[in-house]
């Protein structure tokens, strides 16, 4: 029986160990033991932990072993109080991370209770109880960076082995993206636990947030907790500010233009010597007390305009004369209202909306092509969580959530007012490879139009109970997504073209060629000098070949598009087996 119990242990941590999951919904935990002067444990000493912003506060109790716990803490400053007869009052300060446990250990020295001692600040510093390689960015670190366009994913390069690269405005609702590890996955991102991932496409965040409602920005890239869904590439979850008993609000307008900008490029355009960009982001933030020590309001608008400038250098002779600086217009309005209310001394709530709405013109990806092969999206995207956190005794914490996601999404074709010269290709079918050239594109582009509507609901239950030396965790979640889309696939066509310069390399003699390729042009400057190029056809596939019919996908068969029910649960344990030596383990089916 001893040797069948180790080989289930051992198969659930090789099983922890390897499943690549998502970090909780944002909460930390403060641990520790109660010892005295001389080290040795007390049991059952009660220990007070305070919010010190809110003033609320938690009752836990030492176990045999003196070690106590509080789990699913919001983030922030804690005061941890000690009171034992025969033992002085001890105080002391600690800070908590999102997903991080801070440990505490409180020595008591004898004497009467009524004397006071305050002992240094703890704060969470190197975690010896977890196995995951992951960080937390704080409030302060967040306030004072200088951060590209204001954009938070830039927050995650600050951890090893994650990386950003601009994104695109004009077909995915996300400024920038990132790599994690080298994977080109975008990884899975949560608000206070809530997915705002892109699921159909795969394409990392569907919605954008201020940097002013970051309290912590968590990752996670190897060994993640078990408690939220499965990402392949690391996991970020972004938890938001909340209010307090003292009123704090900032008003701010940042502003960057061409004039405090290098040039794109480094380099002079004779077509666009002097190429416009400015970005205007105005914006508050308030939060306090509605009702001191009882419910708190937190809330932010911020608007953004900007006008990128976009340079296109073509790496062709032939197409040379095209190369330009070409405005890329962009303008987001996002709000989020967050209220928290203490139910009783056991019982807290909070409840948080936020709003993007967005829209803009800019190319698909980060390469050369003109923008006739751009598009135009507009974005609606909201989400809402609400969150209850249960001390059902000193000793086992339930938490709570549900979460809302809409995300509704409109792409579309520029009108040729869009597309002034040097801009040409538009109203062709899409040329996105030119034999001769790395990169250049012009025409239609091939996944556009596109419309989409993604409803996502999620149910998030978790219990954490700490008996004796273990830290027991279980729970599990019920995610649901309805994402009807539908895209127009080569519409009208997806093509490639062949340049003049690899015709000349293959047909060197130049009557030959002449007779071959009569209206072969040798620069192009009009839509008449693309349509006399040798065409090929492109692999059949969503993005090559001949539009036919509905330019609809799906088609009416299964017009409600992509659907996902995904339950999980999971369990887990924190066995702290020695002062020095702790085991996890844990099991998950999703």
């Amino acid at each position: 029986m001893f040797k069948r119990t180790w080989s289930l242990i051992l198969f659930a941590c090789l099983l922890a160990g390897t499943i690549t999951l998502a970090r909780a919904q944002g909460t930390g935990l403060i641990s520790g033991t109660v010892t005295d002067e001389s080290g040795a444990v007390i049991a059952s000493a009660p220990v007070t932990i305070t919010n010190k912003a809110t003033g609320a506060a938690r009752s836990v109790i030492a176990g045999g072993e003196g070690l106590f716990s509080a789990t699913a803490l919001p983030p922030g400053d804690y005061e941890l109080r000690a009171e034992v007869p025969g033992f002085r009052t001890l105080i002391r300060q600690a800070t908590v991370q999102a997903g991080s446990p801070t440990t505490v250990n409180l020595a008591l020295s004898v004497g009467a209770s009524k004397e006071v001692v305050t002992v240094e600040a703890a704060t969470a510093q190197i975690n010896y109880e977890s196995h995951t390689v992951s960080g937390v960015i704080a409030r302060d670190t967040i306030q004072d960076l200088p951060l590209n366009g204001r954009n938070l994913l830039q927050l995650a390069t600050l951890e090893p082995g994650i990386t950003s690269a601009p994104a695109s405005v004009g077909v995915f609702n996300s400024q920038f993206s990132i790599v994690i590890l080298g994977t080109s996955n975008r990884g899975y991102v949560t608000v206070d636990g809530g997915s705002i991932v892109d699921n159909v496409e795969g394409a990392g965040t569907a919605m954008n947030f201020s940097n002013e409602i970051v309290q912590e920005f968590q990752t996670a890239t190897v060994n993640f907790d078990l408690g939220t869904g499965i990402a392949s590439a690391g996991s970020i979850n972004i938890v938001t500010r909340s209010g307090g008993n003292d009123f704090h609000g900032s008003g701010y307008f940042f502003f960057r233009d061409h004039n405090m900008a290098a040039y794109p490029g480094l380099s002079r355009n004779p077509l666009n010597t002097d190429p416009f960009f400015a970005r205007r982001n105005p914006g508050f933030f308030v939060g306090g007390p509605i009702k001191k020590d009882k419910l708190f309001f937190f809330s932010n608008y911020e608007y953004t305009n900007q006008v990128q400038a976009v340079q296109v250098q073509p790496d062709l002779p032939s197409i040379r004369g095209l190369q330009s600086v070409f405005s890329s217009p962009y303008a987001q309005k996002s709000l989020t209202e967050r209220f928290d209310y203490r139910i009783s001394t056991n019982h807290n709530a909070f409840l948080r909306y936020s709003h993007d709405g967005n829209n803009g013109f800019g190319p698909q990806g980060t390469g050369v092509s003109l923008p006739s092969n751009w598009t135009n999206q507009t974005n609606w995207a909201d989400q809402g969580v609400v969150g209850v956190t249960s001390v059902l005794t000193p000793n086992i914490v339930n938490d709570f959530r549900f979460a809302m996601f809409y995300w509704d999404r409109i792409n579309s074709l520029p009108p040729e007012s869009q597309c002034q010269f040097p801009c040409i290709g538009w109203g062709l079918p899409s040329i996105a490879s030119v034999v001769g050239s790395s990169s250049f594109a012009f025409g239609n582009n091939a996944i556009t139009p596109q419309i989409g509507i993604t409803h996502r609901y999620q149910f998030i239950e978790s219990v954490t109970w700490q008996r004796g030396a273990h830290r027991l965790r279980a729970g599990g979640q019920f995610f649901q997504d309805r994402s009807p889309v539908a895209w127009g696939f080569c519409t009208p066509a997806c093509e490639g073209a062949v340049s003049p310069e690899y015709v000349a390399s293959i047909v060197t003699n130049p009557a030959l060629r002449a007779s071959i390729f009569p209206t072969l042009p040798t620069v192009i400057t009009t839509n008449a000098d693309l349509l006399n190029l040798p065409l090929f056809g492109s692999q059949a596939s969503s993005s090559g070949g001949i539009g036919i019919g509905s330019a609809n996908n799906p088609g009416a068969y299964q017009q409600n598009g992509y659907h996902n029910n995904r339950p999980q649960i999971y369990a887990q344990d924190t066995w702290k087996l020695r002062p020095n030596l702790t085991l996890n383990y844990g099991i998950q089916y999703q």
